[in-house]
């Protein structure tokens, strides 16, 4: 794998010698401070530049970068018919460069990015960051309506995953495991949040999950997943259903806030009911 500085510092004189390229940000993992990084890490460079076309209608500029192994594309169009573009990388050595493309009429919405670092500035254009720290992906504190909605999507969710091991839909039974873990991880957000006084970052998806929570609640997190064996799926099932217990306890106990366990009972049985009918 490439030296990521080495490779920053490769588009940063590419930058400085092209008169077109006025600014450059650098978003993702290299621009936050908490500095999540290892060898896997993108870089996100974004280019301000006076003419997007010089870029975008012709990419033979990325192949002084490195052999290509893999690309993606994409273009945005601003409320105000403006287009930017993104031109996503793999190169052979390993490193992927996600290259954003924008108009210099578009700088001042860079103060809407959540996080970023200016690392090139030809004109003083880009004025300070008002925030240079993980401040806006920390946990946000719940409403008692919003804790209460989680709680029931889960519980009305659950039941279809049981339908779908009884019928052996194991495609759909996957699809709803995936929506309710976006439950959980909300649960897991708002408990990290009140053990961290709501300064943490999860990451997206959860993907510092493992990082932040203690061993035995990674643990039980982990026993939520499941392989494609029913009977694995079904233990998953009841697991899942412990944890949203636990952390929904939790938060409820801290938030003062209401737990339904008669509806947890209720749900409960019912899945137990479902699973016995496998049996018959």
């Amino acid at each position: 794998m490439r030296d990521r500085i080495e490779a920053l510092e490769e588009i940063l004189e590419f930058a400085r010698s092209d008169e077109n390229i006025r600014a450059v940000i650098l978003q993702g993992s290299l621009a936050n401070p908490v500095n999540r990084i290892d060898e896997l890490s993108d870089i996100d460079p974004l280019f301000y530049v006076k003419d997007v076309s010089k870029l975008s209608e012709n990419d033979e500029w990325l192949n002084q970068f490195g052999v290509i192994i893999s690309r993606q594309y994409g273009e945005f169009i601003s409320e105000d018919n403006i287009s930017s573009y993104i031109r996503m990388v793999i190169y052979e050595d390993g490193l992927k460069i996600d290259f954003g493309i924008a108009p210099t009429t578009l700088i001042n919405d860079v103060d809407n990015l959540m996080i970023y670092k200016v690392i090139l500035d030809k004109d003083g254009l880009i004025w300070p960051k008002k925030v240079e720290n993980e401040a806006n992906f920390y946990s946000v504190k719940p409403t008692s309506i919003e804790y209460q909605k989680v709680i029931f999507d889960f519980f009305w969710n659950i039941t279809y995953i049981g339908k779908s091991l009884h019928r052996e839909e194991m495609y759909f039974a996957k699809f709803m495991f995936e929506n309710i873990n976006k439950l959980i991880r909300k649960l897991l957000s708002w408990h990290l949040g009140i053990t961290h006084n709501w300064e943490v970052n999860i990451g997206l998806e959860g993907r510092y999950l493992k990082s932040l929570l203690k061993e035995d609640l990674w643990n039980k997190v982990l026993a939520t997943f499941s392989g494609s064996d029913v009977d694995e799926n079904w233990k998953a099932v009841y697991s899942t259903c412990d944890l949203v217990r636990e952390l929904g306890t939790f938060v409820a106990n801290e938030l003062d806030y209401i737990y339904p366990f008669e509806q947890d009972i209720a749900i409960v049985d019912y899945l137990r009911k479902i699973e016995k009918m496998n049996s018959k």
